[in-house]
């Protein structure tokens, strides 16, 4: 994004706030996440946090995601992003207390194995699976529960 118009109208989409965040002030989903419009090669939005990292410290590692260490998710401060894995971000949920530990708990998976201790496993993507399911993947069968 070293492009000045694109640093421009990335920059005129900003609202600093006393609390240090750059908050997105454009157009945002559900979440609270902004987009924003930045030529990727396919001309499409991204997260405007992402094009913020991308302006300041360059393309995202291969693997990683970009996370807010100030966990709002409207925030586009170089200084409140980093660069990390999917498992970092849920564990930074869990030590700050956003993970949502209340939620009642699955009897079953979505394809119907009846969930157990240590019953989730990551996909080389980040991804959280059921033990089951990921073994049914690696074995090329997508049934569910006998």
């Amino acid at each position: 994004m070293k492009d000045n118009s694109l640093a421009t109208r990335f920059f005129s989409k900003i609202e600093k706030t006393p609390s240090g965040c750059w908050n997105w002030i454009a157009g945002k989903n559900k979440e609270g996440y902004g987009w924003f419009s930045y030529p990727t090669g396919a001309d499409k939005s991204i997260g405007a946090h992402v094009a913020s990292y991308r302006y300041f410290y360059g393309e995202v590692p291969k693997g990683k995601q970009v996370n807010h260490h100030c966990d709002n998710t409207s925030c586009v401060n170089p200084i409140h992003i980093y660069a990390g894995t999917p498992k970092e971000n849920t564990n930074d949920m869990v030590r700050r207390g956003r993970w949502n530990a209340g939620a009642k708990k699955k009897e079953f998976c979505k394809r119907g194995h009846k969930i157990a201790d240590n019953y989730y496993t990551r996909l080389d993507t980040g991804v959280r699976q059921c033990r089951p399911c990921s073994n049914l993947r690696k074995n090329g069968s997508q049934g569910g529960a006998a």
